[in-house]
């Protein structure tokens, strides 16, 4: 903020801790391939590879290979229970797996979400319809987990794996799950952005509610709103909510969690923030007390950046993947303006990557690049490398991490009671 913006804040909190690193996530995307990820001591060894089918991540840098996960330590359980049956089932009912670099295969990807009241979606992509051998297998999954509310199933024979312009159906059950938070409840789709982490979503939430510091009389936009979640959670605090987000399906999740939860001064308006975000807007919608912005990770756009410099808010609440986006706001004012950033909170959200050889899980900071090299001979622990260079240190058990001071500091979790190799 500072080396981009020149942006100090009066106050820097400290930061909020995830509590889980582990069997936190409540969404986990998969993908199949006929052409999995070789280890090196297959290959070394000299293993017969007599199946080359996977369901697993892909590898980082190599688009059309897949590492087989036969464990995952991000999604709770059934989350693994679930992966490996369809697997399994799939090779029994012989169900060919994709080839992305081919184009050939049926089975596609899984997407498994698992809400925080443990109501479970499976989404299934196929990439062409076979709708015997589709059934069989969609069939095999609801009677053999019943407990399932969302079975789902959709064709994408593009060649990207999105799902946000593609026909899902529903086999089995309804079309969402759902996720609580203070007594209010939404309805995720296959379609819903919904922040991986729900813990970590509802202490963001609140942070929010707390910069707010809403009376009662405000007006709040709360742009890129998605389903509509920070607006409603805002809700009982403001006058009227006004939320704007570009995807048509979020918007309509929007209004039906706002009609279930009897939340009448709402209201969500379908854009791409960038051309609707105008003095036209304004003049219809009333000027706002308050923004509430939560852009995707590239941040909002400049057009977006202007007309707030323009209206000048009270107060702007902004929920930000990386500091210099924030920093932006304050190189676009020419005038300087007159804005200052009293509190900054600082969280986080880790993300996983996998060495190779499969025994090293590692961890990245959101704002960091990705870290691929494995660590070798080290026990099973968690350790932090600096970004300076230096022999990695060791994780107290207290929980408490060796500090650099750089934001690209490595932070490796060596798993399965094994030392690297």
């Amino acid at each position: 903020m500072q080396r981009i913006g020149s942006i100090t804040p009066q106050e820097t909190l400290p930061i909020l801790e995830a509590n889980s690193i582990f069997f936190y996530r409540n969404k986990m995307e998969y993908s199949f391939s006929d052409a999995r990820w070789i280890t090196n001591t297959e290959v070394e060894t000299g293993t017969t590879i007599s199946n080359k089918n996977a369901l697993g991540f892909h590898k980082p840098g190599m688009w059309d290979k897949v590492l087989q996960i036969d464990q995952c330590h991000l999604q709770t359980e059934p989350g693994n229970t679930i992966r490996n049956f369809i697997k399994q089932e799939a090779e029994r009912l012989n169900i060919p797996f994709f080839n992305p670099r081919q184009q050939t295969g049926m089975l596609r990807t899984l997407l498994i979400r698992i809400s925080s009241t443990g109501q479970i979606m499976v989404l299934l992509q196929f990439f062409y319809e076979d709708k015997h051998l589709q059934d069989s297998l969609l069939e095999a999954i609801a009677k053999k987990f019943p407990e399932i509310q969302a079975l789902l199933d959709t064709i994408n024979n593009k060649v990207n794996d999105t799902l946000y312009d593609l026909n899902i159906q529903t086999y089995y059950g309804k079309s969402y799950i759902e996720e609580t938070m203070e007594g209010l409840k939404f309805r995720v789709n296959a379609k819903s952005f919904y922040q991986t982490n729900s813990a970590q979503a509802y202490t963001l939430y609140k942070v929010v509610r707390q910069f707010a510091a809403l009376s009662g009389q405000e007006r709040v936009y709360d742009l890129y709103t998605g389903t509509g979640t920070i607006a409603l959670f805002l809700a009982s605090k403001a006058s009227h909510i006004i939320g704007v987000e570009a995807v048509p399906d979020a918007i309509t999740a929007a209004k039906e969690n706002a009609h279930n939860n009897n939340i009448k001064n709402t209201t969500f308006i379908v854009g791409d923030m960038k051309k609707v975000f105008t003095d036209k807007f304004i003049q219809e919608n009333g000027f706002p007390d308050v923004v509430v912005t939560d852009p995707p990770r590239d941040g909002m756009h400049a057009d977006v950046v202007n007309q707030l410099l323009k209206i000048k808010p009270k107060k702007i609440v902004y929920v930000s993947w990386d500091d210099k986006e924030l920093g932006k706001i304050r190189i676009a004012s020419s005038r300087g303006g007159k804005g200052k950033v009293i509190s900054k909170q600082p969280g986080k959200y880790i993300e996983p990557s996998f060495s190779p050889d499969g025994k090293t899980v590692v961890y990245r900071k959101i704002s960091g690049g990705y870290i691929s090299d494995p660590v070798w001979g080290l026990n099973p622990g968690i350790y932090a490398v600096s970004s300076k260079g230096g022999e990695p240190k060791l994780v107290t058990e207290s929980g408490v991490q060796p500090h650099f001071g750089a934001r690209n500091d490595r932070i490796y979790v060596i798993r399965q009671g094994e030392k690297t190799q």
